[in-house]
């Protein structure tokens, strides 16, 4: 499958009072990555890696992709754009498999939290085309960079 643009959405990781009243398990602490995309035959692809059991999706329905995106949209407290190649990866499987793992060996990258996973993709020039920015990047003024 050659992947022409790849996305990661970003959930927000949970509160200590959501992961303390039961709200959300401990591992939700760090948040939650997953990832969707399309092939150079405009094939759509969603990857959710999710702790209990990782669902994939393949699909070229018009609708379908709209009601998909619609929802990535909603849950996701940040999207990341990657559009580059992917880069060789020797040993895809490496421990713990957790999602941000698994998302970031679609492109050949390792990681282990999505904070880590983001600031990675930050630095091969992904782009951020929904959600927050950090606390660092809103006082920095536009068009200077760290």
């Amino acid at each position: 499958m050659n992947i022409a643009e790849i996305y990661f959405g970003f959930h927000r990781p949970a509160t200590l009072r959501e992961i303390w009243s039961g709200a959300a398990t401990w591992t939700q602490g760090l948040g939650h990555v997953e990832a969707w995309g399309y092939t150079i035959d405009e094939t759509w692809f969603f990857f959710d890696p999710n702790r209990h059991r990782a669902r994939l999706e393949i699909t070229h329905l018009h609708d379908e992709v709209e009601h998909l995106l619609q929802e990535k949209f909603t849950r996701c407290a940040e999207i990341i754009r990657y559009a580059g190649e992917a880069k060789d990866f020797r040993v895809p499987l490496h421990g713990p498999m957790n999602c941000v793992t698994q998302c970031a060996a679609l492109i050949g990258l390792r990681a282990f939290t999505p904070n880590g996973f983001r600031k990675k993709l930050l630095a091969i020039d992904a782009e951020v085309i929904h959600g927050f920015r950090t606390r660092r990047e809103r006082r920095r003024p536009q068009g200077k960079t760290a």
